[in-house]
């Protein structure tokens, strides 16, 4: 009988173990490796405090509408969004790096005629992050926030842990140097994506063809007035070696 009682106390227990031990798991989260990307807009606070409420409202509208399509595209986790900024996870080093690249060229798109111009700037690393409560932890985060702090206006700056993890040989790189970031133990090498952005894509860039269209004009141009001038000095020869004979 009494054994039946100790059985059946532990029984109660079972499930309040249970629940401790999911307290715990939840209390201790497992890494993931993921590639973590930083954008935000550049000279954003000048920027908004020239706008009216609806160009405000406009230009977020438009940098919200562009930025999540694209995430979604190459199934980027948004991790959250900070005023100007989005935070978002990627498995794929790949598919963050055409990400970046993607979301530089249809913003510049965008800017092409607007008088609000969005120009972004987009770091990207990779490493091991832990999720909590929705937000994410880690070296690789607070590194990618380092390397945003330095990247400039339109540019795409990768660590060389996101360089090496992807597969992406269209994409060309320059490689920038080690440098040593405010918080992280260790120098980062870092590497910048060569622009233009449309050449990686293969999309036809309406300024390089109206270039390439100019250039063409201008040297029809050139060669035209240099064939008229050779035949000018032609008759000429002819004309004086006609007045001496």
């Amino acid at each position: 009988m009494a054994k039946s009682l100790k059985l059946a106390s532990r029984a109660k227990k079972s499930p309040s173990a249970s629940k401790k031990a999911l307290n715990q798991a939840k209390s201790n989260p497992k890494s993931q490796l993921a590639t973590v990307m930083f954008v935000d807009i550049v000279g954003y606070s000048k920027k908004s405090s020239q706008l009216s409420p609806e160009e405000f409202s406009l230009f977020h509208d438009a940098f919200d509408t562009i930025s999540t399509a694209i995430f979604e595209k190459y199934s980027g986790d948004i991790i959250k969004k900070m005023g100007d900024a989005y935070i978002t996870t990627f498995s794929s080093a790949t598919d963050a790096i055409t990400c970046a690249v993607e979301l530089q060229y249809k913003f510049k798109e965008y800017s092409r005629n607007k008088k609000n111009k969005i120009h972004i700037r987009i770091a990207l690393n990779t490493g091991d992050i832990m999720h909590r409560k929705g937000d994410i932890y880690g070296d690789a985060v607070n590194a990618t926030a380092r390397i945003e702090s330095i990247t400039k206006a339109t540019d795409i700056m990768v660590s060389e842990s996101t360089f090496r993890t992807s597969s992406a040989n269209t994409v060309p790189f320059r490689f920038i140097g080690a440098r040593k970031l405010k918080g992280m133990k260790y120098p980062i090498k870092l590497f910048q994506v060569k622009k233009p952005y449309e050449t990686i894509l293969g999309v036809e860039n309406q300024d390089s063809t109206k270039f390439r269209l100019k250039r063409i004009l201008r040297n029809t141009i050139i060669d035209g007035a240099i064939i008229l001038l050779i035949i000018a000095c032609l008759f000429a020869l002819v004309g004086l070696v006609w007045y001496l004979l």
